[in-house]
């Protein structure tokens, strides 16, 4: 059980990594390049069918998630359509939080036809949140003791000379 949990936390550990240095890199280079990625996607059917977009950018620091959908899409594929755009373009914050890398939740309704919620957080918080795991990882493989052959795997005392209890902390060994 041990063993499988331990895998399975490198494991997330692993990809918390690589979802760290692409954020670092997506961080840098938002100081130049205003980077999009983008799914749309019709669902339902006649007269219920709707359509759905997310996004995600990177811009001037900022990361931000953008989720709209739109009654009686007619415009929108069937399929799903990922798309990657890049582009200069660099809005100056106007807003207290925005100067400071954050854009409050927003919530803009046409009733009946159109809703959107979208939030801008600075970069680094989502690289903060990707560096916990790696380094609680790391922190405990340099931590963990490594129990010797014919010692307590406790306290590491020597107890070659009584095999079923540790006389230094009492712990029993099983057979």
């Amino acid at each position: 059980m041990k063993c499988s949990r331990r895998i399975l936390l490198n494991a997330l550990a692993a990809v918390s990594t690589l979802l760290l240095v692409a954020t670092c890199v997506h961080w840098v280079r938002s100081y130049r390049l205003t980077d999009q990625l983008k799914l749309t996607r019709a669902m339902g059917r006649a007269p219920q069918k709707w359509g759905c977009e997310c996004t995600i950018d990177f811009c001037a620091g900022e990361m931000g998630v953008t989720v709209w959908g739109e009654h009686a899409a007619s415009r929108i594929p069937a399929a799903a359509n990922w798309s990657v755009h890049s582009y200069r373009f660099s809005a100056p914050p106007t807003t207290f939080w925005g100067r400071r890398g954050f854009t409050p939740l927003h919530h803009d309704v046409d009733p009946g036809k159109m809703w959107q919620y979208w939030i801008y957080l600075p970069v680094w918080l989502p690289v903060l949140l990707t560096l916990i795991l790696p380094a609680v990882t790391v922190v405990a493989w340099l931590t963990r003791k490594r129990a010797k052959e014919g010692h307590c795997n406790f306290c590491g005392y020597d107890v070659r000379a009584t095999p079923e209890r540790c006389p230094e902390c009492g712990n029993k060994f099983s057979a």
